[in-house]
């Protein structure tokens, strides 16, 4: 094999290598979260859009930029503990959830009974989500 050959063949597989990872952290288009239930039934939530680097409060039309290093951050989460895998489905009459929406479909962890609560890695996702929100609305 001559040197063309070998430099060519090692470009194809670094630029397929690195499509994998980038388009594996771009999968996720949006992720809504929030709390709701209760006597009145209200549902409080906030959408992080990824592709748009924004977040806003459901319903009120108003939209917030935010910088892709936190956007890039919360992917990261969502990667190193393959939040996309947990299954966790509790609701209660208050209950707090996170829908993870992406180009393959979209996830829902839900939770509200303290005796039961999702594993570490969905709360401290939520408290990342919630002091997002709190940052920027």
């Amino acid at each position: 094999m001559n040197n063309i050959s070998f430099i060519f063949l090692i470009t194809v597989l670094l630029s397929i290598s690195c499509t994998r990872e980038i388009s594996r952290k771009h999968d996720v288009l949006k992720i809504e979260f929030g709390h709701g239930g209760g006597f009145t039934g209200v549902v409080k939530s906030y959408v992080l859009n990824f592709k748009q680097n924004t977040i806003v409060e459901s319903g009120s039309g108003q939209f917030y930029r935010v910088s892709r290093k936190e956007v890039s951050e919360i992917a990261e989460y969502l990667m190193k503990y393959n939040i996309q895998d947990i299954d966790f489905n509790a609701p209660y009459n208050h209950y707090t959830f996170i829908n993870v929406t992406s180009i393959g479909g979209q996830h829902n962890l839900v939770w509200g009974d303290t005796s039961n609560s999702p594993p570490i890695e969905v709360l401290e996702l939520y408290d990342l989500l919630n002091n997002l929100s709190r940052k920027y609305l």
